[in-house]
Protein backbone atom coordinates (compact mmCIF):
# COMPACT_ATOMS: atom_id res chain seq x y z
CA UNK A 1 0.00 0.00 0.00
CA UNK A 2 1.79 3.45 -0.86
CA UNK A 3 2.40 5.47 1.77
CA UNK A 4 1.93 9.26 -0.31
CA UNK A 5 -0.43 11.18 -1.80
CA UNK A 6 -3.84 9.32 0.65
CA UNK A 7 -5.38 11.44 2.96
CA UNK A 8 -8.33 8.78 3.69
CA UNK A 9 -8.13 4.85 3.79
CA UNK A 10 -11.25 2.76 3.47
CA UNK A 11 -11.62 -0.46 5.25
CA UNK A 12 -14.44 -2.49 3.08
CA UNK A 13 -16.05 -5.57 4.35
CA UNK A 14 -16.27 -7.37 1.33
CA UNK A 15 -18.09 -10.33 3.04
CA UNK A 16 -20.88 -8.10 4.31
CA UNK A 17 -20.94 -5.92 1.11
CA UNK A 18 -19.75 -7.28 -1.73
CA UNK A 19 -20.75 -4.65 -4.26
CA UNK A 20 -17.66 -2.22 -4.97
CA UNK A 21 -16.89 0.66 -7.50
CA UNK A 22 -12.97 1.27 -7.63
CA UNK A 23 -13.68 4.00 -10.46
CA UNK A 24 -15.26 6.06 -7.73
CA UNK A 25 -11.45 6.43 -6.35
CA UNK A 26 -9.80 6.30 -9.48
CA UNK A 27 -8.66 10.42 -9.49
CA UNK A 28 -8.94 10.77 -5.23
CA UNK A 29 -5.92 10.56 -2.93
CA UNK A 30 -7.70 7.44 -1.47
CA UNK A 31 -6.19 3.68 -0.23
CA UNK A 32 -8.68 0.73 -0.08
CA UNK A 33 -8.48 -2.39 1.79
CA UNK A 34 -10.54 -5.28 0.82
CA UNK A 35 -10.78 -8.05 3.32
CA UNK A 36 -11.90 -10.99 1.30
CA UNK A 37 -13.97 -13.62 3.38
CA UNK A 38 -12.58 -17.52 3.58
CA UNK A 39 -15.63 -18.63 1.48
CA UNK A 40 -15.40 -15.86 -1.05
CA UNK A 41 -13.23 -18.09 -3.65
CA UNK A 42 -14.48 -16.22 -6.62
CA UNK A 43 -15.14 -12.64 -7.83
CA UNK A 44 -16.88 -11.02 -11.20
CA UNK A 45 -13.34 -10.91 -13.95
CA UNK A 46 -14.78 -7.03 -14.39
CA UNK A 47 -13.94 -6.50 -10.66
CA UNK A 48 -10.90 -8.26 -11.25
CA UNK A 49 -9.94 -5.54 -14.01
CA UNK A 50 -10.95 -2.25 -11.90
CA UNK A 51 -8.81 -3.82 -9.05
CA UNK A 52 -5.40 -4.48 -11.56
CA UNK A 53 -6.24 -0.76 -12.90
CA UNK A 54 -6.23 0.54 -9.54
CA UNK A 55 -3.83 -1.56 -7.83
CA UNK A 56 -1.76 1.09 -6.60
CA UNK A 57 -4.55 2.49 -4.65
CA UNK A 58 -5.98 -1.29 -3.21
CA UNK A 59 -4.74 -4.09 -0.91
CA UNK A 60 -6.11 -7.56 -0.94
CA UNK A 61 -6.71 -9.34 2.72
CA UNK A 62 -7.52 -12.67 2.68
CA UNK A 63 -9.43 -13.35 6.07
CA UNK A 64 -7.78 -17.31 6.04
CA UNK A 65 -10.24 -18.44 9.05
CA UNK A 66 -14.15 -18.36 9.00
CA UNK A 67 -16.86 -17.79 11.99
CA UNK A 68 -18.84 -15.14 14.08
CA UNK A 69 -16.87 -12.03 13.37
CA UNK A 70 -13.50 -13.47 12.20
CA UNK A 71 -13.59 -11.11 9.62
CA UNK A 72 -14.40 -8.39 11.73
CA UNK A 73 -11.36 -9.04 14.03
CA UNK A 74 -9.31 -8.69 11.32
CA UNK A 75 -10.03 -5.96 10.00
CA UNK A 76 -9.92 -4.27 13.25
CA UNK A 77 -6.04 -5.29 13.51
CA UNK A 78 -5.37 -3.67 10.35
CA UNK A 79 -7.63 -0.65 10.94
CA UNK A 80 -5.50 -0.26 14.60
CA UNK A 81 -2.44 -1.04 12.53
CA UNK A 82 -3.14 1.95 9.99
CA UNK A 83 -3.75 4.55 12.90
CA UNK A 84 -0.84 3.98 14.65
CA UNK A 85 1.24 4.70 11.65
CA UNK A 86 -1.32 7.82 10.18
CA UNK A 87 -3.12 9.27 13.11
CA UNK A 88 -3.39 12.22 10.88
CA UNK A 89 -5.57 10.50 8.35
CA UNK A 90 -9.41 9.66 8.10
CA UNK A 91 -10.60 6.36 7.92
CA UNK A 92 -13.94 4.39 7.00
CA UNK A 93 -15.11 1.09 7.30
CA UNK A 94 -17.42 -0.09 4.99
CA UNK A 95 -19.89 -2.84 6.71
CA UNK A 96 -23.58 -3.01 7.52
CA UNK A 97 -22.45 -4.59 10.63
CA UNK A 98 -23.52 -2.33 13.80
CA UNK A 99 -20.89 -4.02 15.59
CA UNK A 100 -18.13 -2.07 14.22
CA UNK A 101 -19.77 1.01 16.29
CA UNK A 102 -18.39 0.36 19.78
CA UNK A 103 -14.86 0.19 17.51
CA UNK A 104 -15.46 3.48 15.72
CA UNK A 105 -16.74 5.31 19.28
CA UNK A 106 -13.74 4.12 20.80
CA UNK A 107 -11.34 5.39 18.22
CA UNK A 108 -13.15 9.07 18.01
CA UNK A 109 -12.94 9.47 21.82
CA UNK A 110 -9.16 8.96 20.95
CA UNK A 111 -9.08 11.50 18.21
CA UNK A 112 -9.19 9.74 14.91
CA UNK A 113 -11.00 10.55 12.25
CA UNK A 114 -12.87 7.18 11.31
CA UNK A 115 -16.56 6.14 10.51
CA UNK A 116 -18.78 3.26 9.16
CA UNK A 117 -20.74 3.36 6.26
CA UNK A 118 -23.52 1.35 4.89
CA UNK A 119 -22.18 0.93 1.04
CA UNK A 120 -19.19 1.82 -0.42
CA UNK A 121 -20.58 4.49 -2.71
CA UNK A 122 -21.98 6.34 0.38
CA UNK A 123 -18.88 7.73 1.41
CA UNK A 124 -18.56 11.47 2.38
CA UNK A 125 -16.50 12.20 -0.36
CA UNK A 126 -18.15 11.11 -3.03
CA UNK A 127 -20.57 13.83 -2.71
CA UNK A 128 -23.74 11.75 -1.30
CA UNK A 129 -24.43 10.60 2.55
CA UNK A 130 -26.64 8.48 2.40
CA UNK A 131 -24.99 5.44 4.21
CA UNK A 132 -25.46 5.72 7.82
CA UNK A 133 -22.42 6.36 10.11
CA UNK A 134 -21.94 5.12 13.44
CA UNK A 135 -22.62 7.60 16.06
CA UNK A 136 -20.09 9.27 18.16
CA UNK A 137 -19.72 8.46 21.76
CA UNK A 138 -21.34 11.04 24.20
CA UNK A 139 -18.87 13.71 25.14
CA UNK A 140 -15.98 12.44 22.95
CA UNK A 141 -13.81 15.33 21.22
CA UNK A 142 -13.52 16.39 17.42
CA UNK A 143 -11.01 14.90 15.93
CA UNK A 144 -7.83 16.85 14.67
CA UNK A 145 -9.01 17.34 11.18
CA UNK A 146 -12.61 17.81 11.75
CA UNK A 147 -11.90 21.41 11.75
CA UNK A 148 -10.46 21.68 8.33
CA UNK A 149 -12.24 21.41 5.59
CA UNK A 150 -13.11 18.78 3.04
CA UNK A 151 -9.87 18.20 1.02
CA UNK A 152 -11.40 16.11 -1.75
CA UNK A 153 -13.29 17.66 -4.41
CA UNK A 154 -16.98 16.41 -4.69
CA UNK A 155 -17.10 14.28 -8.13
CA UNK A 156 -20.49 13.02 -9.36
CA UNK A 157 -20.89 9.69 -9.32
CA UNK A 158 -21.10 7.44 -12.05
CA UNK A 159 -24.07 5.59 -13.25
CA UNK A 160 -21.88 2.75 -14.27
CA UNK A 161 -18.70 1.07 -14.26
CA UNK A 162 -17.21 1.88 -17.52
CA UNK A 163 -17.73 -0.66 -19.64
CA UNK A 164 -15.24 -4.09 -20.33
CA UNK A 165 -15.90 -7.23 -22.34
CA UNK A 166 -17.57 -9.02 -19.46
CA UNK A 167 -20.38 -6.94 -17.48
CA UNK A 168 -20.24 -6.87 -13.81
CA UNK A 169 -23.74 -8.54 -13.10
CA UNK A 170 -26.07 -10.30 -15.15
CA UNK A 171 -28.56 -7.76 -15.27
CA UNK A 172 -26.03 -5.37 -16.91
CA UNK A 173 -26.59 -2.66 -18.45
CA UNK A 174 -29.20 -1.13 -16.01
CA UNK A 175 -27.28 1.67 -14.14
CA UNK A 176 -29.48 0.34 -11.11
CA UNK A 177 -28.18 -2.96 -11.07
CA UNK A 178 -25.10 -3.36 -8.33
CA UNK A 179 -27.60 -1.54 -6.10
CA UNK A 180 -30.59 -4.09 -6.84
CA UNK A 181 -28.54 -7.03 -6.54
CA UNK A 182 -26.93 -5.77 -3.26
CA UNK A 183 -30.30 -5.72 -1.95
CA UNK A 184 -31.13 -8.93 -3.04
CA UNK A 185 -28.22 -10.40 -1.49
CA UNK A 186 -29.04 -8.31 1.77
CA UNK A 187 -32.72 -10.11 1.81
CA UNK A 188 -31.52 -13.50 1.44
CA UNK A 189 -28.90 -13.18 3.94
CA UNK A 190 -31.08 -12.02 6.36
CA UNK A 191 -34.66 -13.71 5.75
CA UNK A 192 -32.79 -17.17 6.78
CA UNK A 193 -36.53 -18.75 7.72
CA UNK A 194 -38.08 -18.16 4.49
CA UNK A 195 -35.25 -18.38 1.86
CA UNK A 196 -35.85 -20.91 -1.16
CA UNK A 197 -34.32 -24.17 -1.09
CA UNK A 198 -35.11 -25.56 -4.42
CA UNK A 199 -33.76 -23.74 -7.96
CA UNK A 200 -36.83 -23.68 -9.31
CA UNK A 201 -38.42 -21.68 -6.29
CA UNK A 202 -35.16 -19.37 -5.99
CA UNK A 203 -35.06 -18.30 -10.17
CA UNK A 204 -38.94 -17.60 -8.92
CA UNK A 205 -37.75 -15.51 -6.18
CA UNK A 206 -35.62 -13.41 -8.11
CA UNK A 207 -37.97 -12.91 -10.47
CA UNK A 208 -40.35 -11.03 -8.53
CA UNK A 209 -37.57 -9.38 -6.60
CA UNK A 210 -36.81 -7.80 -9.72
CA UNK A 211 -40.96 -6.92 -10.65
CA UNK A 212 -40.80 -9.64 -13.32
CA UNK A 213 -38.87 -7.29 -15.61
CA UNK A 214 -35.92 -10.18 -16.08
CA UNK A 215 -35.89 -12.72 -19.40
CA UNK A 216 -35.30 -15.95 -18.06
CA UNK A 217 -31.75 -16.19 -19.18
CA UNK A 218 -30.87 -12.69 -17.02
CA UNK A 219 -32.44 -14.65 -14.00
CA UNK A 220 -30.41 -17.84 -14.69
CA UNK A 221 -27.35 -15.30 -14.85
CA UNK A 222 -28.26 -13.85 -10.86
CA UNK A 223 -28.28 -17.36 -9.67
CA UNK A 224 -24.44 -17.65 -11.68
CA UNK A 225 -23.50 -14.67 -9.76
CA UNK A 226 -24.42 -15.30 -6.46
CA UNK A 227 -23.00 -19.29 -6.90
CA UNK A 228 -19.69 -17.01 -8.20
CA UNK A 229 -19.63 -14.97 -5.04
CA UNK A 230 -20.10 -18.07 -3.04
CA UNK A 231 -22.87 -17.15 -1.71
CA UNK A 232 -24.87 -20.05 -2.80
CA UNK A 233 -24.34 -23.61 -3.14
CA UNK A 234 -26.78 -25.58 -5.48
CA UNK A 235 -26.54 -29.29 -5.97
CA UNK A 236 -27.30 -31.58 -8.36
CA UNK A 237 -30.74 -32.15 -6.71
CA UNK A 238 -31.12 -28.94 -7.63
CA UNK A 239 -31.16 -28.17 -3.94
CA UNK A 240 -29.79 -24.69 -2.71
CA UNK A 241 -27.68 -24.19 -0.20
CA UNK A 242 -26.65 -20.96 1.88
CA UNK A 243 -22.83 -21.51 2.75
Amino acid sequence: MPETDTDHHVFVDFENVPTVNLELVATLPVAVTLLIGEKQKKMDLAFVRQIHRHAAKVDLIEVGASGRNALDLVLACHLGKAVVRHPERRYYIVSRDKDFNPLVAHLRADHIDVSRHDSFDALPFFGRRTGKTAPASRGSTPSRRAARDETLPTVRRPDVVPSVPVAVDPVAPNPEAPERLAKLIDRLQRQTKARPVRRKTLLSHIKAFYGNALAPDEVAGVVETLIGRGLIAIDDRDRVTYP
